[in-house]
């Protein structure tokens, strides 16, 4: 699958769960943040033909339906892929375990990851079927991809992963990042250069900052609905 539909997928999985997890019963409103441009058109309009972009159609297909299900709605946002410091780190650092990784993004990251931010073992079964199914209907066949590389802060915290290790680096980290201008060592700098670039994201675009066409929430292929604000 070419990594756009693998992004849109993704997308889609990860309205899905939420939407899995709140269990409410009231209308629920979510805003998808992705560093893929094509993605984010997607979830905005989608009007694929299923004979010659079969897969991209059923995932739209799938996030309607599960939008309508759930009685929400979504609006999407691009954010440049240098700053998506969080979820390169989840689909990279595998080296980490769950609960350290969770530690270094809450810790480092506080203002985009809140406390209730959990990695999940796995998915429900409803959704990993859903992917089964989809995977069925691939063509070309190719191998399983490699394990991608680390980023500059898996890196920086690879090796020895006692807790008073990853503390310790995670301190280092944040003293660094309250003194700038500070000699480190150029492995720390990377991280601090990666780190500053992921908090300059700003969830609220400017035109959400001044008028609200952001009031309005989308739902695939293109139908608009309801006026109420973020």
């Amino acid at each position: 699958m070419h990594i756009n539909l693998l992004d849109f997928i993704s997308c889609t999985i990860g309205i899905w769960l939420e939407l899995i997890l709140q269990k409410q019963s009231n209308f629920i409103k979510i805003k998808a943040l992705t560093d893929n441009s094509s993605a984010v058109g997607w979830l905005y309009k989608a009007n694929f033909k299923p004979s010659s972009h079969t897969q991209h159609d059923i995932v739209a297909r799938k996030l309607a339906k599960v939008l309508l299900v759930h009685d929400s709605s979504i609006t999407s946002q691009h954010t440049p892929g240098q700053h998506n410091i969080i979820t390169d780190s989840l689909s990279r650092d595998f080296h980490l375990p769950p609960n350290k990784l969770t530690f270094n993004l809450q810790s480092l990251f506080p203002s985009q990851v809140n406390k209730d931010f959990r990695i999940l073992p796995s998915l429900p079964r409803e959704i990993t079927s859903w992917i089964s199914s989809l995977h069925a209907t691939s063509i070309k066949r190719k191998a399983s991809p490699q394990i991608p590389d680390r980023n500059k802060m898996g890196t920086f915290f690879a090796g020895r992963n006692s807790w008073p290790n990853v503390v310790s680096k995670v301190n280092s980290l944040k003293d660094s990042l309250k003194k700038p201008g500070t000699n480190c060592s150029v492995v720390l700098q990377k991280v601090l250069d990666e780190m500053n670039l992921a908090q300059r994201v700003n969830h609220s675009s400017e035109e959400e900052q001044s008028l609200p066409p952001s009031a309005t929430y989308v739902r695939p292929f293109g139908r608009i609905y309801g006026a109420a604000r973020l």
